[in-house]
């Protein structure tokens, strides 16, 4: 019988070991929520004590797939037309400085195509390998305000967690093959993060920072994915303010950046992972009173320098609701 799929994805087989990624995502979960947050980067305020933060945050980011002779050309890649997810966040103040959350994505890959290979012919051919999805990994995270700017210069506060292997690593192609761990919605491992974030308030604007660590481990597959450094930096420009503060519009200018090791797989480097990314984000805050505040968000791409053959973002849309209670 013919073999019509030839993909072993962090297996070892007796011919070959085939290392496949589509593309390199830009990790954009904010921890912050509110009346004067950016939409990404982070903030040093917490949550007054009891009180409950809700967010819906969606993410789309549409592809520039790769051409059939790009994938001809490097049998090891893939392409794909977009990723998207839908965040459910939850935040809590636990004390007067601290506010301690969670996060649950909900994860589609869609049109994953690559090369499949004749193994009589050794032709090769395109092939629609369709759509990942499902539950991703869930964010626990701490943020810890350190200084206060009332009191000091500037707000700086240190953020800390881990991704639990909550996610689906069980999704198929249409070919009933496992997709590769880094097409998964889930990783399957264990992943702690750290940073520190500084952000400052003036009379009609806001500054803010941060720099967060995230340290892979293996996973599903026998896959690490590559570690990551993420690096932001905005603005927030009060626009509007209604009487009785029952309006606010809120003008947010973003650089959010990435840096990702590459991907290991049962102990090779995989060449078609990591490498850099900056985004510019301008957007809209709307804020309703200081329960309800809608954002949206347009994340154009600076850089994209990727390790190897991997697809890039065309553009990105981030929008999001935050309710306090």
């Amino acid at each position: 019988m013919k073999k019509t799929l030839k993909r072993v994805i962090g297996l070892y087989c007796c011919i070959s070991l085939k290392l496949y990624a589509v593309s390199f995502p830009q990790k954009s979960i904010s921890y912050s929520t509110g009346i004067g947050a950016p939409i990404t980067t982070a903030t040093a305020d917490t949550l007054d004590k009891g009180e409950i933060g809700i967010s819906q945050r969606l993410e789309y980011y549409p592809s520039i797939p790769l051409s059939d002779t790009i994938l001809l050309q490097h049998p090891l890649a893939e392409s794909q037309k977009s990723n998207f997810a839908n965040y459910i966040l939850a935040f809590y103040g636990l004390e007067k400085n601290i506010t301690i959350g969670a996060s649950l994505p909900y994860v589609l890959n869609s049109s994953i195509s690559a090369v499949n290979f004749n193994e009589e012919t050794n032709v090769g051919n395109i092939i629609d390998l369709g759509n990942s999805s499902g539950i991703g990994d869930t964010n626990f995270f701490s943020l810890w305000r350190l200084l206060d700017e009332n009191n000091h210069p500037a707000s700086l506060a240190l953020l800390s967690g881990i991704n639990a292997p909550t996610g689906k690593t069980t999704a198929r192609d249409n070919y009933g093959i496992l997709f590769s761990a880094s097409d998964q919605p889930g990783s399957g491992a264990w992943t702690p993060f750290a940073g520190i974030i500084v952000s400052k308030k003036f009379n009609n604007f806001s500054l803010s920072s941060n720099l967060i660590y995230t340290q892979s481990t293996e996973g599903t597959q026998q896959t690490t994915i590559g570690s990551l450094f993420d690096y932001n930096f905005a603005t927030v420009i009060e626009l509007y303010k209604s009487e009785q503060d029952k309006l606010h519009i809120d003008g947010v200018i973003e650089l959010n950046g990435e840096y990702a090791a590459k991907d290991h797989i049962a102990g090779l480097t995989d060449p078609n992972s990591g490498g850099n990314s900056i985004f510019i984000l301008p957007g809209l805050r709307v804020n309703i009173h200081k329960d309800v505040s809608f954002y949206l968000g347009a994340n154009i791409p600076l850089i994209q320098h990727y390790f190897g053959t991997q697809v890039k973002s065309a553009y990105g849309l981030t929008g999001g609701i935050d309710l306090s209670i």
